[in-house]
């Protein structure tokens, strides 16, 4: 009998923060399970560290060069052993007893294929603790679900909407899945990095397949100040590829009604680029995202950013600090 879970990790010079996620793993009390990790090309203590683990469920791929999360976490899947398929990002920590409810909530309702959770939202650039619920509920509201337990919901329409509008997975740390999806619907598309995790979901969505979600937290996600994500100047383009290639499946499987969604996932992208960099005066980035942004469609509120931040970091900052007052 094979193993019953794979649970995969990519990481990227995360030895300060991998230990803890490893412990939540190998300290859950559900045993049936295989620990890789993929170091995608670290250059710190990361191999060290693994190295000195003796615990035979845990394996480790190290690249020599960094080739991105959506890489790392396709190779992880193509590895894995499991039944199931389990993720937990580098940074973040699973509590207690959550590795069982998920498995057990799978083995109750055999026709779902992608399980999540709610979670502990902890963001060290914002000094913010919150529940990931609450930051996505906006999202939530979109879909359509029926009870499936105390504290269990399966999601029957609206997932595509609430992915696109507002992530509502959050985190790949929350989430476990059925390999036999990845047969159905294809894996992480290898040239993403950032948001690789929202079009697949999204993919999986679109073709059809089951998701149920717990309003219990069963993980914590650490947002750390380098953190992508939390970085917009750095993530939007991410997104925006990633958003690419939802249009791509959109199209493929016949779903144009989801095209306008998607045109306007992009303008909300760009939107928000020209928010940032007109915050941090940086013309040359403010002027490129208020001309990618008008071809959505002309804003005042797009006008208005344009204008602060043509003004230049100096004057833009003295206007942040007058409106302040």
């Amino acid at each position: 009998m094979g193993t019953r879970v794979s649970v995969i990790i990519p990481t990227y010079n995360r030895a300060h923060t991998l230990p803890r996620a490893l412990a939540s793993v190998l300290s859950q009390d559900f045993h049936d399970l295989e620990l890789l990790v993929v170091d995608d090309g670290s250059d710190d203590e990361t191999a060290q560290l693994l190295a000195g683990i003796a615990d035979p469920r845990l394996r480790s791929l190290r690249w020599e060069r960094n080739r991105g999360i959506g890489a790392a976490r396709h190779e992880g899947v193509t590895q894995s052993q499991g039944d199931l398929i389990a993720f937990l990002d580098s940074d973040d920590v699973w509590k207690p007893g959550k590795l069982a409810k998920v498995v057990a909530a799978l083995d109750r309702h055999p026709h779902l294929d992608l399980v999540f959770s709610d979670y502990e939202d902890i963001n060290y650039r914002r000094a913010t603790m919150e529940r990931g619920f609450h930051l996505v509920s906006a999202g939530l509201r979109l879909l359509e679900v029926s009870p499936l337990g105390p504290d269990w919901w399966t999601v029957e329409a609206g997932m595509p909407d609430a992915l696109i509008r507002r992530n509502v997975l959050g985190t790949c740390s929350v989430v476990v899945v059925r390999r036999t999806l990845f047969a159905r619907v294809g894996g992480f598309r290898t040239s993403l990095s950032g948001a690789e995790d929202l079009e697949m979901w999204w993919r999986a969505a679109v073709l059809g397949a089951r998701f149920a979600y717990t309003t219990e937290a069963l993980a914590e996600r650490h947002k750390e100040v380098d953190s992508i994500t939390a970085d917009a100047r750095a993530f939007a383009p991410r997104r925006l590829m990633a958003l690419a290639a939802c249009e791509e499946t959109a199209r493929q499987a016949g779903r144009v009604d989801l095209l306008p969604l998607l045109r306007q996932a992009h303008a909300d992208t760009w939107h928000d680029l020209l928010k940032t960099c007109a915050r941090a005066g940086r013309r040359a980035d403010t002027l490129r995202a208020f001309r990618e942004r008008i071809r959505y469609g002309m804003s005042g509120e797009s006008v208005r950013h344009l204008a602060m931040g043509m003004m230049g970091p100096r004057i833009t900052d003295l206007a942040r600090r007058v409106l302040r007052r």
